[in-house]
């Protein structure tokens, strides 16, 4: 019974991890468009 009730836990994580890979790609590509266009933002970001 616990087994498959980790199966289950896992399996839903699976899938929340992949609902969530589309907008953590588009925020990431968002942020690199940003850094892009101010120079000093990159410096920024590292500090």
């Amino acid at each position: 019974m616990a087994a498959e009730a980790e199966t289950s836990r896992d399996a839903g994580a699976k899938i929340i991890a992949a609902e969530e890979e589309p907008r953590a790609s588009a925020a990431l590509e968002e942020a690199a468009t940003v850094i892009s266009r101010v120079p000093c933002s990159f410096f920024t970001f590292i500090l």
